[in-house]
C-alpha cells in the first residue's frame, strides 16, 4: 500500500481527520531528499531564485527589542535570523527544571525527546490534539487530548510552561512539536520568566487567572501556577475554548476577548484610516459580514463604539474597511524553499475562497523579510496599525450567534497580545518608522510594510487545488495525492 493510500484508509476508518491527514503528509514529503536539481528546466531554477533586486530591504529595526521573536531555522543567514531563539533555548538550565507542561496540535514525541534530552528526565506533560495518538502515562511522562465537545474542534493551543525552583517560563509559539515547523517555516515565540509570590505580591492576577483556566480545561494541571507572581506580565492572553458561550462569559474568551482588551486603550497617533492586517495560516469559512461587523468591530472596537454612541443604525450596506488579508500566492508556495511541499501547513480550501475577498481588495501578498524570501509562513500575526502602521496584536477567535449574544468556538487556542500602554510607551514602532525614532519596543511582523495588495495575476494558494507547473524541487502538485 503506498503512502497516499494508507492515508486515505486511515481516513475512511475515522483514524486520521481529513486535515490530520494532509497536515502528515506535507510532514513526510518535506522531510524526503531534495529532488535531484539537474531534471529541473534552466528556467525553472532561475524563476526559483531569490531576486533580492526586487525585495524591499526594509528589516526589523535593530535598535528597539522586538516583542516577540521568530524560529531560528538552519541554513539561514544572520540577517534571515535576526530576532529569533532556537527550541532548546526556550528550556533554560540555569536552574534545575521541575516539571514541564507544553501543549500542541501536532506533536512528533521521538523528535521532542532527541531534540530536548532533558526532558525524559523530569515530570512531563504533553496535551495535544491528534486524534491517532492514544492517551498514555509513563514513568514521568502523560499524553493526552482535552475534551473536545463540539464536533470538528481540536487543540490548537501552542504553550510551554517550564518549572523552575525559583521561577516559572512561559511561552507561547505558534509552531507544533514537530522538526518541519521549526527548521522549515518561520514561527513567532513570545516568553518570559515570573517569579516565585512573596508576601507582598497580589494573590492573583488576570494572567494567572486566564492561564489557569486554560490549563485547567485542557484538563492538566492548574495548581503549580498559582505559586507564582504573574502580575508584572506586559502581555494579555487571549484563549478559546470549545463552547457556546454567554452573558458575562461572552466577552472571556477568542476575539470578544480582544474586543474587551482593546475597547478599553487610548491609542496615539493618527488612526483616521486604521489596517487592520489579518496574517494566519489557515482559512476557514466567513462571511463578508462577519469580517465587517464582528471580526472588525474587535480589531477596531473604537469603530463599534463611536457609532453605537451616536445612536447611528446599521448600516445595511456592506464595506470592509481597512481589512487586509495577508496570504501567499501560488507563486510563492512554488517557488518557497519545499515548494508545492510548503502548501501542507497553509490551509486554504476552493470552498472558502469567496468571491468578495478579490472584489473587495481584500487579499494581499505575503512578502517575507529578507532572509526568508522563500521560506513559508506558520506564524499568525493580527495588527491594527495606524496610518504609519504602528500597532499589532495575536489572537483567536470563533462566531457570534443569537444577534451577538453568544459566542460559538470549536478549538482550544492561546496567543498573546501587546499593547503599548502597557510598555508605558505611546506605540510600538515598526519596520516603516521614521529613522531616528527612539521607540523601545518593536511591533515585529513577517511580511514587509506597507502591504502589497494582490496584483490581477495572483492566485491565492489553495491547498485543494492540483498545480501542473513544476515548483523549486521540480514537482508538480496532484490535489488529494
Amino acid at each position: 500500500m503506498d503512502i497516499y493510500s494508507d492515508f486515505s484508509a486511515r481516513i475512511a476508518v475515522g483514524e486520521l481527520t481529513q486535515e490530520e491527514a494532509d497536515y502528515q503528509l506535507a510532514i513526510l514529503l518535506s522531510q524526503e531528499e531534495e529532488i535531484n536539481r539537474s531534471d529541473v528546466p534552466h528556467d525553472r531554477k532561475r524563476r526559483a531564485e531569490v531576486d533580492l533586486t526586487t525585495l524591499d530591504d526594509k528589516q526589523p529595526r535593530l535598535s528597539s527589542v522586538p516583542l516577540y521573536r521568530f524560529n531560528s531555522m538552519p541554513g539561514l543567514t544572520s540577517q534571515g535570523n535576526a530576532h529569533s531563539i532556537r527550541l532548546k533555548d526556550i528550556f533554560s538550565t540555569e536552574e534545575e527544571i521541575l516539571s514541564v507542561l507544553l501543549t500542541t496540535y501536532m506533536l512528533d514525541l521521538d523528535w521532542l525527546l532527541e531534540t530536548i534530552p532533558l526532558l525524559t528526565m523530569v515530570p512531563l506533560t504533553v496535551v495535544h490534539g491528534m486524534s491517532n495518538i492514544q492517551a498514555f502515562k509513563r514513568d514521568k511522562m502523560t499524553v493526552h487530548c482535552p475534551p473536545l465537545p463540539l464536533s470538528y474542534g481540536t487543540n490548537h493551543g501552542k504553550m510551554f510552561a517550564i518549572f523552575y525552583e525559583n521561577k516559572v517560563r512561559i511561552a507561547i509559539s505558534t509552531a507544533n512539536l514537530v522538526a518541519p515547523d521549526y527548521d522549515r517555516k518561520t514561527q513567532g515565540i513570545w516568553m518570559e520568566d515570573f517569579s516565585r509570590k512573596k508576601e507582598d505580591s497580589p494573590p492573583t492576577s488576570a494572567f494567572e487567572e486566564t492561564i489557569t483556566d486554560y490549563v485547567r480545561r485542557i484538563k492538566a494541571d492548574p495548581k503549580p501556577f498559582s505559586s507564582f507572581d504573574f502580575s508584572s506580565s506586559k502581555v494579555i492572553l487571549i484563549t478559546s475554548v470549545p463552547g457556546h458561550f454567554q452573558g458575562e462569559s461572552l466577552d472571556r474568551y477568542g476575539h470578544m476577548a480582544l474586543r474587551k482588551a482593546l475597547s478599553r486603550e487610548n491609542f496615539q497617533g493618527d488612526f483616521s484610516s486604521p489596517h487592520h492586517v489579518c496574517q494566519f495560516s489557515s482559512m476557514g469559512s466567513i462571511t463578508e459580514d462577519w469580517i465587517n461587523e464582528e471580526f472588525r468591530n474587535s480589531m477596531w472596537p473604537h469603530h463599534l463604539i463611536t457609532r453605537e454612541k451616536k445612536g447611528k443604525k446599521k448600516d445595511n450596506t456592506t464595506q470592509v474597511t481597512g481589512v487586509q488579508l495577508v496570504w501567499p500566492t501560488v507563486s510563492f508556495v512554488r517557488d518557497s524553499n519545499d515548494g508545492w511541499n510548503s502548501g501542507g501547513g497553509l490551509c486554504f480550501p476552493q470552498k472558502n475562497d469567496k468571491a468578495f475577498f478579490k472584489e473587495r481588495g481584500l487579499m494581499h501578498r505575503y512578502r517575507p523579510l529578507t532572509g526568508r524570501e522563500r521560506v513559508a509562513p506558520h506564524i499568525k500575526t493580527f495588527a491594527t496599525f495606524s496610518n504609519d502602521y504602528s500597532r499589532a496584536a495575536w489572537i483567536a477567535w470563533g462566531s457570534l450567534q443569537k444577534n451577538g449574544s453568544q459566542i460559538m468556538i470549536r478549538n482550544y487556542e492561546i496567543g498573546v497580545l501587546f499593547l503599548p500602554s502597557r510598555y508605558g510607551v505611546e506605540h510600538f514602532e515598526t519596520a516603516v518608522s521614521p529613522e531616528g525614532s527612539t521607540g523601545e519596543w518593536l511591533a515585529l511582523t513577517p511580511y514587509q510594510l506597507p502591504t502589497q495588495r494582490y496584483e490581477s495575476s495572483d492566485r491565492p494558494w489553495l491547498w485543494d487545488v492540483s498545480y501542473d507547473e513544476r515548483d523549486s524541487r521540480g514537482a508538480t502538485f496532484i490535489a488529494g495525492k
